[in-house]
């Protein structure tokens, strides 16, 4: 029945798509399968941003969130992590998103995630391009697809969501310039490429508390600061 939902999606049939998630969900809740309910929710949260409901979106994500947290399902916990993610972004809100940001890598680092992993980093350079970072964007997306492989296609995040972000990185680095920071990233080595991702990642934290007189938790420091340990 997901399958069906992402179906309804491709075919631009938001109702339909609506009306069988919402039946999935509900059968999930009443044979008490907590990963099957967390699975509806991540895809109605994928059909309310669909239908540029954000807010809805992210009550969907948060309550998979949670789930996932109580059921100890650590590919699901970073997967609803890196949408939160990206819905902080499309909110302006980049603190949010290095917050969830954070916490998802840390995850996928632990538990040996390499697609959530890359997604991270996905994530991760549209939160570089949404603050002007190009170059660094269009480097994140290498280093992601270098991690993906032939997995890239099977993606968290929608490439339809992420697309205005790739043309309007490609805008303003210019055809040459965006491509060859792509390469860059595709070419480091994986646990280099890893490791300098983190690092941006930490320093953008650092940043945010110089300029915020110290409201970043300082949680979210130490906790990348171990990752790259």
């Amino acid at each position: 029945m997901s399958n069906l939902v992402n179906v309804f999606r491709e075919q631009h049939d938001p109702a339909g798509a609506l009306a069988l998630a919402e039946d999935g969900l509900a059968t999930s809740r009443s044979s008490g399968n907590r990963w099957l309910e967390a699975i509806f929710l991540h895809l109605l949260g994928r059909v309310a941003l669909d239908r540029g409901d954000i807010a809805a979106a992210q009550s969907f994500d948060e309550q998979a969130l949670a789930i996932s947290r109580e059921q100890v399902m650590p590919d699901s916990q970073s997967f609803s992590l890196i949408k939160l993610a990206f819905l902080a972004v499309v909110r302006s809100d980049p603190a949010s998103a290095r917050r969830h940001l954070t916490e998802a890598i840390d995850i996928a680092r632990r538990f040996g995630g390499r697609l959530n992993l890359a997604e991270c980093f996905s994530a991760m350079g549209v939160l570089a391009s949404h603050t002007g970072q190009h170059d660094q964007a269009a480097r994140l997306w290498g280093i992601a697809e270098a991690l993906l492989g032939s997995l890239f296609s099977s993606d968290i995040l929608d490439r339809a969501l992420v697309a205005p972000y790739y043309a309007k990185c490609r805008e303003a680095l210019g055809d040459t310039a965006y491509d060859a920071a792509k390469a860059e990233g595709r070419a480091l080595p994986r646990v280099k490429a890893i490791g300098q991702a983190v690092a941006w990642l930490a320093e953008q934290h650092a940043g945010a508390q110089k300029q915020e007189a110290g409201s970043t938790p300082a949680s979210c420091i130490d906790r990348l600061r171990a990752v790259t340990d």
